[in-house]
């Protein structure tokens, strides 16, 4: 019994190189494939499924090296209001009015860079590839008074003169087809379910 048994085992050795080998392959391929400048849409729906009636919550553009992983976000006044704008002013009902000026003060808050009417923020991290999906690790920034500094450091972050900066990591099954690839993310609240969502992030190469 023995001997059937490591003949088995002989036997199944070249099957399980292949595989590893062929798995290797395609994630040496989606490699190569991700490397560069994409334009970036972010989709948010308010449910697991990704369908139905999805809001874009943002847009920019994500670069891949072999390693490293670049991402500008850009968003507008008009992007950043959540209710009308009458004559350079943002309603939003409940929560009040607010003006460009006041999306400008928003920017500087969050590190971001305001120039011509637009918000630049720009972040770098990590990210690791396999066949069907990519882990994204990014340095998230925070302008906070000092008073909250322990709560930073709570959460998993550093803080030094006045910014709180927290590493958060973000896996996502991913598609690549050509000049597309498509990073899909399912947020569960076992919880309140009903702040469940999903988002789907659509690259398309430059």
């Amino acid at each position: 019994m023995r001997l059937q048994f490591n003949r088995l085992v002989l036997l199944a050795l070249p099957l399980i190189f292949f595989v590893a080998c062929d798995e290797e392959d395609k994630e040496e391929a989606n490699s190569d494939a991700l490397i560069g400048t994409w334009s970036m849409a972010v989709t948010e729906y308010p449910n697991t499924t990704c369908t139905g009636d999805g809001e874009i919550v943002d847009e920019g553009t994500i670069t891949f090296t072999a390693t490293k992983v670049t991402i500008t976000y850009t968003s507008t006044f008009e992007d950043w209001c959540e209710g009308t704008i009458t004559d350079g002013v943002c309603d939003e009902g409940d929560y009040g009015t607010s003006t460009e000026s006041d999306f400008e003060d928003y920017c500087a808050y969050e590190q971001g860079t305001y120039a011509n009417g637009a918000c630049t923020d720009v972040n770098e991290g990590d990210y690791n590839l396999t066949d069907d999906s990519i882990t994204i690790s990014l340095n998230e920034t925070l302008v906070i008074p000092e008073s909250y500094a322990s709560m930073c450091v709570a959460e998993g972050g550093t803080y030094a003169n006045g910014v709180c900066t927290i590493s958060a990591d973000r896996t996502m099954a991913i598609v690549i087809d050509g000049n597309t690839a498509t990073l899909t993310y399912t947020e569960i609240d076992e919880d309140y379910p009903e702040y469940s969502y999903c988002e789907v992030t659509v690259l398309t190469k430059q």
